[in-house]
């Protein structure tokens, strides 16, 4: 990278090297590194002085950052002579040379004053412009302590990254200044903004939508000629140290651009405001407010924007516009409703229309998209990223699959129906603001005997409602370690609202259980957990769903702040015929002597358990060659009633009992 170090370094490296060698004899002051060493790493040429410096001096990229952040003459050449051991690895032997110390090999004020003169100097001081803004920063030194002014000092690395062409770390991406797109639509409310003098406050955009806030703010700060530096919260911490901060807003800066900071629920940071100086435009991208008015005070008085309805007009917009660009049309209603369902940007709504537009050529779709096929294609970009602490749950199933009390059914549906419909009632009708406030999510209950249909229909409720959901694995979620059960947790929630999908607790009273009497520091801890998640519930602005197989066990604080409890009861007679129908197939090879309504009547089991049953004689009728018959099912009953540790009597089998005189089903009874 020697063409990213100017000359006039090198010159007044040489005026020095000369300087020593003229006072001592010949040679500088290590008797090891003598003058010639000088003229074997740099090419011979004429001493200069730092007044001939000049910016037309400077090789490319340097003048853009003279440029953005107003640097003097001094203060550039301190910038200048502090980048080159970093740009250049001979110039740190050169600088050990003349600092006449193998261990000093970065510049410091000291080597400053010697090469530039006293203005130099006090641009490289620790409390001087340039270390305030992180254009340069202190090399971290083991040993002993130096002085001050012999303190090594480096170019940022993401400045030497900008000057070299590389990529920045993954938390971090710099968006160009593009061109808005006619018709484009911004946040309305950050039109304000534009009008605003230079010394802009910092705007906090409040709510989930996270897409449309991005491109929002992209395209406000293209129309002011800026680029967009995001930065998400980092892995390794849970908000951004103070060095950070101003790391970012050193970065924003250098690219002529604005900072869009995308926080964590309750993730705050005071200082943010300080920092940008006026200079830079900043938008923090938060779910909650609160947590940033208390931390940034009236001081600060930032701008708060909730991206409620801008955001789903723009989102809406978007859809029309790219279904139109390939031909395809669908009904107003169905657009609404997709636009409200699922956050997503410009991008993923190109790649969902995408999808509809190859199904329409391949005859899968018509045309005319209509809202299954239009809510499917977004719940397919929005994928969530749970790692192992959850599965996708199948959603193949459809309402006539359920066989269930047509009191069940209808909660059902109304529960499905107030999914589809959280954002128009919370935002629209205003009943996020009725008593403690809600953030829109919708919470349920399903409760009752292990099979009787509490997965399946949290399936057919999310393909109702438009959403993919999760079923979250409680072996990985739930920890022994103290404050681990809360992080895992705190990942579900933050990846399901990421993503816009729904979450399944099975088996809920696991982490959802009543809470104990304190007795040790285990159920103090216990109880934490519990409280922790109640907040989190109520918090969270999503679709959850608890199943447990005993209400009772689910902590009666837990039940106050669920919307719907639906029961799952064993069915009756009646349903139990029907799912006996239904749990074999037509296409099976099929005995004539099957009496469904005998087993119907006789066996209180529950849809599960007749599944097992039907399956279990499946799979001996295939082995032996022969057609599912009454007395292979009579057997698969036996079995299935062993599994719940109930030894059946021959009465039981009533006139079908003579089928147990066959080996294979004598066997399973007794």
């Amino acid at each position: 990278m020697r063409f990213l170090v100017p000359e006039i370094l090198d010159r007044r490296i040489r005026q020095e090297a000369a300087g020593l060698a003229a006072r001592f004899g010949g040679r500088p002051a290590s008797a090891n590194a003598p003058c010639d060493l000088v003229d074997a790493l740099l090419a011979a040429d004429e001493p200069a002085s730092i007044a001939d410096f000049t910016v037309s001096d400077l090789p490319p990229g340097w003048s853009t950052i003279v440029a953005h952040f107003g640097l003097g003459q001094a203060e550039t050449f301190a910038l200048v002579a502090a980048a080159a051991p970093d740009l250049d690895p001979r110039y740190g032997s050169l600088y050990a040379l003349l600092h006449d110390d193998a261990t000093l090999s970065w510049f410091s004020p000291h080597l400053g004053l010697r090469l530039g003169g006293a203005d130099v100097q006090r641009a490289a001081a620790p409390g001087g412009r340039l270390c305030r803004e992180r254009l340069m920063i202190p090399v971290q030194e083991a040993g002993p302590a130096r002085c001050r002014d012999r303190s090594g000092l480096r170019l940022h690395p993401h400045v030497a990254s900008f000057l070299r062409g590389e990529a920045l770390p993954a938390d971090i991406a710099i968006l160009p200044q593009h061109e808005v797109q006619a018709g484009s639509t911004a946040l309305a409310d950050l039109d304000v903004v534009m009008a605003m003098p230079s010394a802009r406050p910092i705007v906090l955009l409040s709510g989930t939508d996270r897409s449309g806030q991005r491109e929002a703010v992209r395209d406000l700060l293209a129309r002011l000629g800026r680029g967009l530096v995001i930065a998400a919260t980092p892995q390794a911490a849970k908000t951004w140290s103070t060095d950070a901060l101003a790391d970012l807003v050193m970065l924003a800066r250098l690219h002529r651009a604005g900072l869009l900071l995308v926080a964590e629920a309750g993730v705050a940071h005071a200082d943010v405001a300080r920092l940008a100086h006026g200079f830079v435009p900043v938008f923090v991208s938060a779910p909650d407010e609160a947590a940033w008015l208390t931390a940034l005070g009236a001081d600060a008085a930032p701008l708060v924007i909730r991206d409620s309805e801008h955001c789903h007009e723009a989102r809406l917009a978007r859809w029309r516009e790219a279904l139109s660009r390939v031909g395809l049309d669908a009904p107003q209603a169905d657009l609404d409703r997709v636009a409200r369902r699922h956050r997503l940007g410009p991008a993923e709504i190109g790649r969902a229309v995408r999808t509809l537009n190859l199904r329409a050529m391949r005859g899968q779709t018509e045309p005319f998209i209509d809202g299954e096929a239009l809510m499917d294609a977004a719940a397919q970009i929005n994928r969530a990223e749970f790692g192992p602490l959850a599965t996708r749950l199948d959603r193949n199933a459809h309402w006539d699959s359920l066989v269930l009390p047509p009191t069940t059914h209808d909660a059902l549906r109304d529960f499905a129906g107030a999914m589809a419909n959280s954002a128009r009632i919370f935002e629209d009708w205003g009943f996020a603001a009725i008593g403690r406030g809600r953030r829109g999510g919708v919470t349920a209950l399903f409760t009752g005997p292990s099979g009787t249909g509490k997965t399946m229909a949290a399936g057919i409720i999310a393909r109702h409602a438009g959403y993919e959901i999760w079923r979250i694995d409680l072996s990985g979620l739930v920890s022994k370690y103290i404050g681990e059960t809360e992080k895992n947790l705190e990942r579900v929630f933050n990846a399901a609202r990421a993503s816009d999908v729904a979450i399944l607790f099975d088996e809920a009273d696991a982490i959802f259980g009543t809470r104990s009497e304190v007795k040790d520091a285990h159920d103090r801890y216990a109880n934490i957990e519990t409280a922790y998640l109640l907040q989190r519930l109520e918090d969270h602005d999503g679709p959850v769903i608890l199943a447990s197989n005993i209400a009772a066990n689910i902590d009666q604080a837990f039940l106050r702040r669920l919307d719907f409890v639906i029961e799952f009861p064993v069915p009756d007679a009646s349903l139990r015929t029907e799912i006996w129908r239904r749990s074999l197939p037509s296409a099976a090879p099929l005995g004539d002597d099957i009496d469904i309504a005998f087993l119907a009547r006789q066996f209180t089991f529950t849809g599960g358990d007749i599944r097992s049953v039907t399956l279990d004689a499946a799979f001996r009728a295939a082995r032996l060659g022969t057609t599912i018959d009454m007395a292979l099912l009579l057997r698969a009953v036996s079995r299935q009633l062993a599994k719940h540790g109930r030894v059946p009597a021959l009465a039981e089998f009533g006139r079908y009992r003579t089928l147990l005189d066959q080996p294979i089903a004598r066997e399973a009874a007794e």
